[in-house]
């Protein structure tokens, strides 16, 4: 390369980056675009560069340097000035490859090669005459000047060098060996001074295990000097980077990265053995020994137009452009060739505007969304295309017939267990993104828990729970260090899956979210707008616990609890003046539970009832929510306080085939025989197994489901119009949700245009993404005017993790819900922290807490400390085991056999029954003292006998008392779980008031016996369940006395 050249670079911010990746260089360099002439810039500009970098030397003096030269000075500040109005930017350059008399005033100290040739067109690269007066005080020129002159972003240097005979090119480690280097370093080390001649040197300090200690001392020195120039630099203009041409692992190029370093200050470095062709990955592989000594270096490639075609000039600058810093072009062709500039403007303009960045993945059959790019498995990256899948494509499933039919949402990518699915997005510079997606899936019964999402390898989700049949919109602001993003998406849990349905990558403006254009909810109450829902429900919020909530409650700031209301939470609530959200169970209420046997059966797609209702039951409704909502709005009236809301809990505990009403459901025979009528037809003679795919065949299935949605909204507005007659204001609502025909049928009936739906999700218990606004404007799309509530987990969340959540949910939407709060100090006072500054927020709008959400910690802490007590205590099951079924004895001289179950459910033969509302009876000598929680059918997993299908299901601390004579008794207990998805543990039994189990687990789909003694002196036998972790649920199968003799 010869000495005078243009560059050309383009900067994509109008001012320099704090971050090393976001230069993003453009340059062109060598002979066709004249630097003096300045006619052709507005072209450079045009292809879609703004930065000219030229030689700082305009006319060589041999008896001044360069900057005390008014013809060279001058004309560097005009150069400056056309950049600037060419809406471009000046980056001055200086060769430090010569050594000639003409181009200094004086002729430095020469290098010495290690074969002894003394170079005398070179200067020695360590010389301190040439580092403090030519290459500082040329660069301290430049940085004055750039204060004048705005447009000058920079200065360079070329370190090829160019005046050597024995070689040229890089500063190798053929260098230097001459006097001062070589006297320097036996004076650092201490060694006698010898005159030994430059040929012989290197020899001689190889010979003698020096050879090492040499290369670092040079290094050392090269670091010092540009560690002196980045200092003199910085004191004049600290915005201004240095970079430079060629390098090699060389000690001179290791000692100038390590000195010219800067935290967020790019060091740009020029390759030129990339001329013929730019390798993918190759930025990595050449600087990698540089950059750790350095890590903001920028790797920039440069090719040769002799050597590459103009047919691939744009191919090659744009790879350059997506992996790394950009890229420079070395040209000796006069005037500069107009199609290879057509080609590296056809480059820079695919970067900035051709990659697409909406993105609707799915299968190759699968419609794709207005307005966005259709994504298969086999879209892999290419730097063509700007986007694809790395690494190894995912596989996607397509839920054809799910409803409302959405192209978005109704196909997805799907990273199977242990695996990633990683796609990649190119974009036009670094900066801060907003990265929006939809996760899970639309299939009624698949959840995707735990989803996680890494960005260039950092979290920036975590936790995020998509329960069945919903995706969920979540977003995140990031960071990006470098030309694109890889978005990562997989499941937190080792053997689940993570599905994604959409992406997409646009700017954000600062550090926070974009918002939903969507109109704010109409009538949330004026308590509600100026403080936001704060409650907890679930959890120790029981009277039986108040003294740990009168002194823990007014500290959290908490304003609102989600309860089963009673005469004492009743008194509690009023006298911390708490909003009540009496929550009801549908389908799995006692007040049902006990009727059910009475009631029609929702049924699945694939004909099977379950033992939950059919929703679309106007009679049940009535009976169920709106003589109970009556009842407790009168009740409350008469315990001294009043209702806030009135929540529904839609899951399905309990059901054998599902988790909550979806469009596997309902496919009863009045369902399916209305849907008919309303349309004046008659219902085809098809069995409950054939509904389905009668519906699917004749393109009917669609228009089921709106049907099945109308009616659950007429039948929910009429239960809304019935209660708001008694108390107008009373804010209805529901929780678990997903988009399907019975729970949109509902947000639509339960709200109206001026009374909005409580929605309360479950989806953000172990990681909030940001959802609320993006949810409401889903409500409002469909006609719902709801609440949406997130509901953070606190006994999953990390406590300091736990305020972050609670915070972003409570600023971004209406308020949260705080589940599952134990008596842990750490917990409580996350809450109360997120509280206190949600507070200083809604004073002023312009406050910015410092909660931030850290993906990165783990969803599950180790450990939790009891209010009052330091000590921490693990979280780790006590009574981890293997599942275990046993053989249950006869029994056959036993004073009570009981079986604890539902009405509606077999009783084993010689068995005595035993419902929830079977209170105790000194004439019937059995019984609850006070109501339990519910029951429950648990007839899934085999082996199951007519005792252990169902059972009973206890909240807290709960008593059956049986009425026996005086003596010794041994007493058989069976516990059970949940469903076979849900185990219950820490449940212990007292006999008489003595702990004989003690926080013991049974497994999903398990059973345990404890055959316990027991001594009555009295006349009552009094066996008390309790549990104080976990929901505090017990599962009592049934309960056997036998006199001991």
């Amino acid at each position: 390369m010869i000495r005078r050249f243009v560059l050309v670079t383009c900067l994509i911010l109008i001012s320099l980056p704090a971050c090393a990746g976001n230069l993003n260089m453009r340059a062109i360099w060598g002979h066709g675009i004249n630097e003096w002439d300045t006619s052709t810039w507005s072209k450079i500009a045009d292809a879609g560069v703004n930065t000219v970098a030229v030689p700082a030397m305009y006319k060589r003096d041999r008896n001044v340097f360069w900057y005390d030269n008014a013809a060279s000075t001058n004309e560097l500040k005009r150069l400056a000035d056309v950049a600037g109005s060419c809406g471009m930017r000046l980056l001055p350059t200086l060769s430090l490859g010569y050594n000639a008399r003409y181009m200094y005033p004086k002729v430095f100290n020469h290098t010495v090669t290690r074969k002894g040739t003394i170079e005398t067109g070179l200067p020695c690269p360590l010389d301190q005459s040439f580092w403090d007066d030519f290459v500082i005080k040329g660069a301290c020129t430049i940085a004055k000047y750039s204060k004048q002159k705005r447009s000058i972003s920079g200065i360079h240097f070329d370190t090829e060098q160019y005046g050597g005979r024995e070689t040229s090119g890089a500063v190798s480690d053929i260098y230097c060996f001459c006097d001062n280097c070589f006297a320097g370093f036996l004076a650092a080390k201490k060694l006698p001074k010898m005159d030994l001649p430059a040929g012989e040197r290197y020899s001689w300090l190889k010979e003698n295990g020096h050879i090492d200690d040499y290369y670092n001392r040079l290094q050392q020195r090269a670091e010092a000097l540009a560690a002196k120039l980045r200092r003199e630099v910085d004191a004049i203009n600290p915005s201004l980077f240095i970079s430079y041409y060629l390098f090699t692992d060389s000690w001179y190029y290791r000692g100038l990265a390590k000195g010219l370093y800067k935290k967020g200050m790019p060091l740009p470095i020029f390759d030129g053995s990339s001329y013929y062709g730019y390798l993918n990955g190759r930025g990595d592989d050449v600087v990698s020994p540089i950059k750790k000594h350095n890590p903001e270096v920028v790797y920039v490639p440069g090719f040769y137009t002799k050597g590459i075609a103009a047919s691939r000039i744009k191919g090659n600058c744009l790879l350059a452009l997506r992996n790394d810093g950009g890229y420079w072009i070395w040209n000796e062709a006069i005037p500069f060739p107009s199609y290879y500039l057509e080609g590296i403007k056809a480059a820079n303009q695919l970067v900035q505007s051709r990659i697409p960045s909406k993105f609707d993945f799915g299968t190759d059959t699968s419609p794709v969304a207005p307005g966005y790019t259709g994504v298969t498995p086999g879209t892999i990256y290419t730097t063509s295309t700007g986007y694809g899948w790395k690494d190894t494509a995912p596989s996607a499933a397509y839920q054809e017939f799910a409803y409302p039919s959405d192209p978005l949402v109704n196909d997805t990518a799907e990273a199977g267990a242990g695996k990633k699915a990683i796609f990649r997005v190119d974009l036009p510079s670094p900066g801060k993104y907003e990265i929006k997606l939809h996760v899970g899936l639309k299939h009624d019964r698949e959840w995707r828990p735990h989803t996680m999402v890494d960005v260039n390898g950092t979290r920036v989700l975590s936790g995020i729970t998509a329960t069945s049949g919903m995706v969920l919109p979540v977003r995140a602001v990031v960071d990006v260090d470098r030309p694109y993003v890889e978005v990562a998406v997989y499941s937190g849990r080792g053997t689940g899956r993570a599905s994604v349905a959409s992406l997409e990558v646009k700017p954000a403006t600062g550090d926070t979210l974009s918002t939903s254009t969507a109109t704010p909810n109409r009538g949330i109450p004026d308590w509600a707008k100026k403080n936001k829902f704060r409650m907890i429900y679930g959890g120790y919020l029981h009277y039986y616990t108040s003294d740990l909530w009168n002194k823990q409650l007014p500290v959290m700031n908490i304003n609102a609890v989600g309860t089963k209301l009673d005469d004492k939470i009743a008194e509690y609530c009023r006298k911390n003046k708490l909003k009540i959200v009496q929550i009801k169970g549908w389908g799995a209420d006692e007040s049902y539970t006990l009727i059910a046997h009475k009631t029609r059966k929702v049924v699945y797609l694939t004909g099977k009832a379950d033992v939950k209702p059919c929703p679309l039951n106007p009679e049940l409704w009535d009976e169920m929510v709106v003589k109970d909502a009556i009842r407790y709005i009168n009740a409350a009236k008469s315990w001294g306080v009043k209702l806030t809301g009135y929540v529904l809990d839609m899951e399905m505990y309990g059901s054998r085939y599902g988790d909550v009403y979806c469009n596997m459901n309902c496919f009863c025979e009045h369902c399916f025989n209305s849907f008919f009528k309303s349309r004046k037809l008659v219902a085809p003679a098809v069995g409950a197994a054939e509904r389905y795919g009668y519906l699917k065949n004749n393109r009917l299935l669609q228009d089921y489901y709106k049907y099945l949605e109308d009616e659950m909204a007429r039948i929910t507005a009429g239960v809304r119009v019935k209660i708001h007659r008694v108390q107008p204001d009373l804010i209805l609502g529901f929780m678990q949700y997903n988009n399907t025909w019975c729970l949109r049928g509902m947000a639509r009936g339960l709200s109206s245009a001026s009374m909005p739906v409580f929605v309360k999700s479950e989806s953000e218990y172990d990681g909030y993404g940001f959802s609320a606004s993006d949810m409401c404007a889903h409500f409002k799309s469909y006609g719902a005017n709801a609440i949406y509530m997130p509901g953070i987990s606190a006994d999953t969340l990390a406590p300091n993790n736990l305020s972050a959540n609670i915070y972003n949910a409570a600023v971004d939407g209406a308020g949260y819900w705080v589940f599952g709060l134990r008596p842990d100090l750490d917990a409580m006072n996350a809450i109360t922290l997120a509280n206190n500054e949600l507070d200083k927020k809604l004073a002023n709008k312009a406050y910015t807490s410092k909660l931030t959400v850290d993906p990165s910690l783990p969803i599950k802490p180790a450990n939790w400390r009891s209010v009052g007590s330091d000590t921490a205590i693990e979280r780790k099951n006590p009574d981890a085991h293997a599942t275990n079924l046993v053989a249950i004895p006869e029994f056959k001289n036993a004073v009570y056999k009981l079986d604890f179950g539902t009405p509606g459910s077999p009783v084993k033969a010689g068995y005595t029954p035993v419902y929830s509302n079977t209170m105790f009876d000194d004439a019937q000598g059995y019984g609850w003292v006070t109501p339990p929680y519910h029951s429950l059918d648990r007839d899934f997993s085999k082996p199951l006998d007519d005792l252990t299908r169902d059972g009973i299901v206890t909240l807290g601390r709960q008593i059956f008392r049986l009425k026996v004579a005086p003596g010794k008794y041994a007493v058989t207990v069976i516990l059970g779980d949940m469903n076979p998805r849900e185990p219950r543990p820490y449940q212990n039994v007292y006999i008489q008031g003595k702990h004989m189990v003690k926080d013991v687990l049974t497994n999903g789909g398990e059973y345990r016996v404890f055959r316990l003694p027991a001594e009555v002196s009295k006349k009552y036998l009094d066996v008390t369940f309790a549990s104080v972790r976990e929901q505090l649920y017990t599962s009592v199968l049934g309960i056997v006395v036998e006199k001991e003799h």
